[in-house]
This record gives structure tokens, C-alpha cells and sequence, in this order.
């Protein structure tokens, strides 16, 4: 009796983000800021994010809290609740709250700086 092997769901990778034109054409009253933060100097990112899915004039990735001690703290240029467009040249557009936890944490494994765009809100 042979058995059949399960296939492997595949993950498709996250799309590299060659323009920001469909989610700053909407936002075009928000500051968009790029930050790059030096992970040489911090142990982790430090900050948590949430989902805007229900806000239909502006869903998508924001931050949450920001945490004592991590890069962004450090950096000083990103609030809660600024919305995250990209990391590392990854689009945060139009994904979830768990794909988006988990690029910010392969991301930050990875030795080198990281890049966010960020676009602030008015809070």
C-alpha cells in the first residue's frame, strides 16, 4: 500500500516594490519618509504592528507601539501609527498582518541596515 505524499504549500515571495505610485497617488497629502536604521546598534527593530484593514480610505501595515531600547526608538523619525509602504524594498501593500510580521522578522535577521518608507499620519 503506497502511500501519496502531501505537497508542500507554496509560499509566494513578496513582490519587490519598484514604485509607490497606487498607495501614495491616495496618500499624496501624507509626508513620506524613507529611514534607514542601523542594526549594528540595536538588538532588534522595536516597534509592533497592526492591521488597518476596515479603514478603507487608508488599509494597510502601521506601526504600533514603539519599544525602549530598539532601532527605531533610537532613530526618532517613526510614530505609532505611521503607515509602513515598504521595508527593504518589499511592498507592504495589500498584505496581512501575519506576512508582514514575518518579513520584519526574516528581515531583521539578517545582518545590515534595513530600509523603511513610511508615510506619517497625522495622530
Amino acid at each position: 500500500r503506497q502511500r501519496r505524499r502531501k505537497r508542500k504549500k507554496q509560499i509566494k515571495p513578496p513582490t519587490r516594490c519598484g514604485s509607490l505610485s497606487s498607495m501614495t497617488e491616495s496618500s499624496s497629502s501624507l509626508n513620506i519618509i524613507n529611514v534607514t536604521l542601523d542594526m549594528e546598534a540595536c538588538s532588534f527593530l522595536g516597534f509592533s504592528i497592526y492591521s488597518n484593514s476596515d479603514d478603507s480610505a487608508m488599509p494597510g501595515i502601521y506601526v504600533g507601539q514603539i519599544y525602549k531600547g530598539g532601532a527605531v526608538e533610537a532613530d526618532g523619525r517613526i510614530s505609532s501609527n505611521d503607515l509602513i509602504l515598504n521595508v527593504n524594498e518589499i511592498s507592504f501593500e495589500n498584505i496581512g498582518n501575519g506576512e508582514a510580521a514575518r518579513i520584519l522578522q526574516e528581515i531583521a535577521q539578517k545582518p545590515g541596515p534595513i530600509k523603511l518608507v513610511v508615510a506619517k499620519t497625522r495622530s
